[in-house]
C-alpha cells in the first residue's frame, strides 16, 4: 500500500495518476490544503494570491482542464514607488524614474559580467547595479524574506527575476513597456473557484482520503505509520508535508536526517478583504518602499465580489498588534486608491500561513538534496513546495505529483 500524506494539491494530483493502491493521510477535514479556500462571515477567500502559470507545463495544463474550465489572464502588475505605479518588471521600465536616474541605473546594468555570486545580494548587484538594487530590490526582498540579502544563496528565484539584455533596457528606458517579461505574463485561474477545482479532483478518488487524521510518528525500518487513528504499513510514502515535519516525524531518526533545525522559513500574514467597489485595474502591486510592512497588494481574480489581500511576512514566532494592523491596511489601500475612506472595507479576515516561503540560506544546498535522496532510498518521495522545501508554483506541485506517480506506475 502507498501512503500519501497530505491531501493538498501534490498530494491529490500524486493520487489522481497512481494505478497503485493507494490511501490520503490527511489533518484537515477538508481537501486541497492552502490550494483551496477558506470560508469568513458570509464570503469565500482563498489563502492569498494562487494562480496557475502553465507556460512550461503545457501538458500538466492539459491535465486539469479535466477537472474545471480555466480563464486566461494577461498579467497587469506594477510596483508602487516613489507615488507611482511602475509596470512590472522594474528594471524593463526606466522611464518611470527620473532622466539622471534611469541612465544611472542603465551605465551600470552596462558594467554587469558573467561571473558566478557568493549570494543573492550580490548577485542582484552584479546584474543590476548598486542604484536599482538600493531603490527596489534591497527593500522589497529584504521585506518578503525577513532576512539580509546576504544570507541567502543566489540563483533561488528560479527565474522570476528577469535580467534584460542591454537594447531592451535602453528601449525602456525610452518609454516602452513590455509586458510580456518575467515568468508568468499570463496567469490561469479555474472560471469557478479553486475550492471546485480542488473538488472535482477529489470526486475521482471516492472512499481513498482519511481526514481529520494526523501523522504522529513514522518508522522508516519497520514500514509502519502510526496516527492518531491507528497504524498502517507502506510499501512507499509519498510526503507533501513540510519535511522539517516529515523529519521530526520519524522514530528513530536516522543519523543522516539530522540538521533540519538549520533549515529556515518564513511565514505569510494574509489580509483577506471585500470592498464596496473596484478603483483599480491591476492585478497585483509589489510595494518595496517603508514603512509599511506589506510587500503586495491584489485583486483575487473572478470572485462574485470586490475581494482584495494583503500580504507580509513573519519570522516564526514573530507577532503582530490588531490595532496597528487594521491602521496600516487602511493606509496601504489608501495610497494604492484601492478605497478612498475605511467605510469601503466592507469585510475583513486575517490568517497567518506558516512557513509559507523557504529561505535559501547555505545550510538548505548542505541539507536539503542529500536529504531527499536518502529518503527515496528508503521509499519515501518527499515531494511539492513543502515536501521538497523549495520555491514551487501550483502548476509545479501538480507537475512533481504526476512525475512521481509515472515513476512509481513504471516500478510496478
Amino acid at each position: 500500500m502507498i501512503f500519501i500524506l497530505g491531501a493538498g494539491i501534490s498530494g491529490l494530483s500524486t493520487a489522481d495518476n497512481l494505478k497503485s493502491d493507494i490511501t490520503i493521510l490527511e489533518k484537515n477535514g477538508y481537501p486541497g490544503g492552502l490550494a483551496t479556500q477558506y470560508r469568513s462571515g458570509d464570503y469565500w477567500f482563498d489563502f492569498s494570491g494562487h494562480y496557475f502559470h502553465f507556460a512550461d507545463n503545457l501538458n500538466i495544463k492539459k491535465y486539469v482542464e479535466q477537472f474545471s474550465c480555466f480563464k486566461e489572464y494577461k498579467r497587469d502588475s506594477r510596483i508602487y514607488m516613489s507615488g507611482q505605479l511602475i509596470p512590472f518588471p522594474v528594471q524593463y521600465h526606466l522611464s518611470y524614474f527620473p532622466e539622471v536616474t534611469g541612465k544611472k541605473i542603465y551605465e551600470e546594468m552596462k558594467e554587469r559580467t558573467e561571473v558566478s555570486h557568493a549570494n543573492l545580494r550580490d548577485s542582484l548587484i552584479g546584474n543590476f547595479g548598486e542604484t536599482l538594487y538600493s531603490m527596489f530590490f534591497n527593500p522589497f526582498m529584504t521585506k518578503y524574506y525577513r532576512r539580509d540579502l546576504s544570507e541567502i544563496i543566489p540563483a533561488m528565484d528560479r527565474g522570476s527575476i528577469p535580467v534584460p539584455d542591454l537594447r531592451s533596457v535602453e528601449e525602456g528606458l525610452s518609454g516602452k513597456t513590455f509586458a510580456d517579461k518575467g515568468y508568468n505574463p499570463v496567469f490561469y485561474y479555474p472560471e469557478e473557484n479553486l475550492r471546485t477545482f480542488i473538488g472535482n479532483i477529489e470526486k475521482n478518488l471516492p472512499g481513498k482520503i482519511k481526514y481529520n487524521e494526523t501523522v504522529l510518528e513514522i518508522d522508516l525500518k519497520e514500514k509502519k505509520i502510526k496516527t492518531d487513528g491507528g497504524e498502517y504499513f507502506f510499501t512507499k510514502i509519498i510526503n507533501t508535508i513540510p519535511l522539517k515535519e516529515f523529519i521530526s516525524k520519524l522514530s528513530p531518526c536516522p543519523e543522516w536526517a539530522e540538521g533540519t533545525d538549520k533549515l529556515e522559513s518564513v511565514s505569510t500574514l494574509v489580509v483577506n478583504l471585500i470592498l464596496r467597489e473596484k478603483r483599480e485595474n491591476f492585478h497585483w502591486v509589489y510595494l518595496p518602499e517603508g514603512p509599511s510592512r506589506f510587500y503586495r497588494a491584489g485583486y483575487y481574480p473572478g470572485h462574485p465580489d470586490t475581494a482584495c489581500y494583503l500580504e507580509m511576512s513573519l519570522n516564526e514566532g514573530e507577532s503582530y498588534d490588531d490595532k496597528e494592523l487594521q491602521s496600516e491596511v487602511v493606509t496601504v489601500l489608501k495610497k494604492l486608491n484601492m478605497i478612498v475612506s475605511e467605510a469601503e472595507i466592507e469585510h475583513i479576515d486575517v490568517r497567518v500561513i506558516p512557513g509559507s516561503y523557504i529561505i535559501f540560506n547555505k545550510e538548505w544546498k548542505e541539507i536539503v538534496p542529500g536529504i531527499l535522496k536518502k529518503l527515496k532510498e528508503n521509499n519515501v518521495h518527499s515531494i511539492g513546495r513543502y515536501g521538497s522545501w523549495n520555491y514551487s508554483s501550483m502548476s509545479n506541485d501538480i507537475k512533481s505529483g504526476v512525475e512521481t506517480a509515472d515513476l512509481l506506475n513504471g516500478d510496478q
